[in-house]
């Protein structure tokens, strides 16, 4: 599946609470066409060198570099 695209996820009128991690919503395109939407820490993604763009997988919970 490939990245299409990533974006700060959305609290709404409220802020991010104190000490909370960052989290992005990341979408992705799946092999069959279909699309999918997950959330990520935001510096997981930057530490695993994954951005718009990147094929990847999932490894348990999170999302892995393919290529």
């Amino acid at each position: 599946m490939k990245i299409v695209q990533i974006h700060e996820a959305d609290f709404g009128c409220e802020e991010r609470p104190d000490g909370e991690e960052k989290l992005v919503v990341v979408r992705l395109k799946l092999d069959d066409g279909r699309m999918m939407t997950v959330e990520e820490p935001d510096s997981y993604l930057y530490k695993a060198g994954i951005d718009e763009g990147s094929i990847v997988g999932f490894n348990g919970d999170h999302l892995v570099k393919i290529h």
